[in-house]
């Protein structure tokens, strides 16, 4: 299969200020790509040209794939009822599926818990990409490139083996996955790295270096691969501060979605945060 290939891709935000400059690279299908560089590096819109939702200003994208199926964080008032109305939107129209299939899909999406009837603005970012996600696990298509941006967004870390053999299964079926990602174990699983950069805004929109991981690993000028190489080196610690007199947010009853009359204490003044598995309510609690 011919390679994805892009070639001196060019382009600047309404306010003239450069995004991209002159962008080239190819990388062979079908495969796990990954998009990778610091926070507003010029991953996204990298993106967004591949998935055709953005217009360059000059340059080429040339696919030999079909058309990419596009997930990225939603609008939240253009999402349909039902998370089975999702679904059903994205799968290829006259598909029929039996709940068993669907159901097995949302498990390999790490939804396992979800019912099909909760409505879909109830869902994290995160959730409503791997909705999606199913639905492509369920129509079995093959020469598809898939356009993911952070998928792992709002996962727990135990759910995140189940999303990758997600990705994994859609490219034995014969098509390619390019995802912005930051996840550690997702960046590790990828059969091409894409690295931008060098900084973010007006420092970025540069393709640094494109190759597989062990080379990003070994090249020392390559801020992802010497993080990744570090391991736990330098991440944030754990700070001891005083909370208990502190002034608090104090939440009685509460009951939404799958909360039954939670009670909770949340410290002003401090760090305070909420975790727990995929689909815990977590997101609900907070909102």
């Amino acid at each position: 299969m011919k390679p994805l290939t892009i070639e001196r891709l060019r382009y600047r935000w309404p306010n003239g200020s450069s995004a991209l400059e002159r962008c080239s690279f190819s990388i062979p299908g079908p495969g796990l790509w990954m998009l990778v560089g610091g926070n507003g590096s010029g991953k996204s819109t990298l993106l967004r040209l591949i998935a055709g939702l953005l217009k360059a200003e000059s340059g080429d994208i040339t696919s030999p794939m079909r058309p990419a199926l596009v997930f990225q964080n939603p609008d939240h008032q253009l999402l349909l009822p039902s998370c089975s109305s999702e679904l059903a939107f994205h799968l290829p129209e006259g598909t029929a599926l039996s709940t068993a299939v669907i159901d097995q899909a949302l498990e390999q999406v790490g939804l396992g818990y979800m019912t099909l009837e909760r409505g879909a603005q109830s869902l994290s970012g995160g959730e409503v990409q791997r909705v999606r996600l199913a639905a492509q696990l369920c129509a079995r298509l093959s020469g598809v490139l898939y356009v993911l941006d952070e998928p792992t967004i709002g996962l727990h870390p135990k759910d995140n083996t189940l999303l990758l053999g997600a990705l994994d299964e859609l490219v034995n079926r014969g098509n390619s996955v390019v995802v912005v990602e930051h996840d550690e174990d997702t960046i590790r699983k990828a059969d091409c790295v894409v690295e931008m950069g060098p900084g973010g805004g007006t420092e970025g929109g540069n393709v640094l270096r494109v190759g597989s991981l062990d080379s990003l690993l070994e090249d020392p000028n390559s801020l992802t691969g010497q993080c990744l190489k570090a391991g736990g080196k330098g991440r944030a610690v754990r700070r001891k501060r005083p909370v208990s007199k502190a002034p608090s947010i104090v939440i009685e009853g509460a009951t939404n979605n799958n909360l039954k009359g939670e009670k909770a204490t949340i410290p002003l003044g401090c760090l305070s945060v909420v975790v727990g598995v995929s689909g815990g309510g977590k997101s609900t609690l907070v909102n």
